[in-house]
């Protein structure tokens, strides 16, 4: 054992060694980050935004992520140089890299992981803030919704969402989806926009709606021409409830999409749970001779063009037939030609008038479950006469008849809402 003396002489150099090393990686550390920051004002200084860079001769890439909240406030707003929580150049300094893109290495980065992660792409799940004011204007988009991270909740409190998915065949078909409660798939007619289905929906009920928009609507493909029909687009609806998890629903819709729910209902008849047929155009065969106005336009859009088409339609003996009988039909039939794409409206309009939704009078009378029938009179190609035929022909079913469009378009969409919230709400009426 060694004197005191001798053991208080190594307890003080080794305590004096401990301390030599801590400062000395200290000034390493110190002169790490001067080189550090000098680096960076030296890149700074070369890519200034909009700068070319002068060793690769091109241009420079953005210094943020345009979804960096961080790169949105100002320099003088930021904080002085620390590594606190803020922005500030000690920030950035110590962060190089985090606010362009995905480079390895800096996935432990809290900036970038909470501020700069890139968007998702387009074909992922858009979701979107609707207010009373730009609701019509995004509807009009039919279903091109700005993308975000999280549900956004509307004016009153409905999570809205748009998405796309893609058919076994390969289509790619975008859908809305609005609300939450019971689901229902709720379709359009035929060269319609997403706002038909969503003006008459139920907007304060406890529902989902779920709108398919159909082959060569909205943004959706058309796909082969060959397979555009009424059982297609009944099969796309069935293909869009699998991919959204939804094993039951209320499947209901407006002239083509009643068609659609009529098949639904009729062939997968466990997947229904409630149907809604508003405004038919068909009962249990083809109408041709009541969709003829289609098919010539149609023709008129194909040989003459959108502008001269419309106009040497207006003066057809077919369109002045529907014009004196519903001024309505008339007005739809000359939107056909103001559509944004011309080749997928004649494909449409030269196939679906000829079609039918293939259920026989005898499917139509087996139909169980509960049935609303809205129809209303001054209606050339859904004529009120169809409503009450499948009405009687449907056991235990509803009918409503409603104001004309052509009447009172307000008075028609209160007494549509009306009918539909009555019915889809009475759980009385389930089998």
């Amino acid at each position: 054992m060694g004197s005191p003396p001798r053991q208080r002489l190594a307890g003080r150099l080794g305590r004096h060694a401990r301390r030599a090393r801590r400062r000395a990686r200290a000034c390493r550390e110190a002169r790490r980050a001067a080189r550090h920051r000098a680096r960076t004002r030296q890149r700074r200084r070369r890519r200034r935004p909009g700068a070319a860079d002068p060793r690769r001769g091109r241009e420079p890439a953005p210094r943020h992520h345009p979804r960096c909240r961080q790169s949105r406030r100002r320099q003088a707003e930021r904080p002085g140089p620390r590594h606190g929580r803020g922005g500030g150049p000690a920030r950035r300094a110590h962060h190089p890299g985090a606010c362009q893109g995905n480079r390895p290495g800096r996935q432990g980065c809290r900036h970038r992981r909470r501020r700069c992660r890139p968007p998702p792409f387009p074909a992922a799940l858009a979701l979107l803030r609707l207010r009373p004011g730009g609701r019509r204007a995004w509807l009009r988009a039919q279903g091109c919704g700005r993308i975000g991270r999280r549900p956004a909740r509307a004016s009153r409190g409905r999570v809205v969402t748009a998405g796309t998915f893609t058919t076994a065949d390969g289509c790619a078909l975008t859908f809305d989806v609005g609300g939450k409660g019971q689901p229902v798939l709720w379709q359009h007619g035929l060269g319609a926009p997403l706002d038909q289905p969503v003006e008459v929906f139920p907007q304060d009920a406890a529902l989902q709606r779920v709108t398919l928009m159909c082959r060569g609507h909205g943004a959706s493909e058309l796909g082969d021409p060959l397979r555009l029909s009424i059982a297609q687009f009944a099969e796309d609806a069935l293909a869009l409830l699998d991919h959204l998890g939804v094993e039951q629903a209320t499947v209901g819709g407006i002239s083509l999409g009643a068609a659609i729910a009529l098949r639904l209902a009729s062939f997968n008849a466990p997947r229904v749970a409630k149907l809604v047929l508003a405004r038919p155009a068909w009962v249990d065969g083809p109408s041709i001779e009541r969709q003829h106005g289609y098919h010539v336009a149609a023709q008129y859009l194909e040989q003459y063009g959108a502008e001269e088409g419309a106009e040497r339609f207006r003066a057809s003996p077919e369109f002045l037939e529907v014009l004196a009988a519903s001024p309505d039909n008339a007005a739809s039939l000359i939107g056909f030609f103001k559509r944004p794409r011309p080749d997928t409206t004649i494909a449409l309009l030269s196939r679906i008038p000829l079609d039918w939704p293939g259920v026989s009078r005898a499917r139509i009378e087996a139909i169980r479950q509960p049935a609303l029938i809205i129809g209303n009179d001054q209606d050339y190609v859904h004529p009120l006469a169809y409503a009450r035929e499948l009405a009687s022909l449907i056991p235990g079913s509803r009918l409503a008849e409603i104001t004309s469009k052509t009447i009172d378009r307000a008075a028609y969409v209160a007494e549509f809402r009306d009918a539909l919230a009555g019915f889809l709400s009475d759980r009385g009426g389930d089998r």
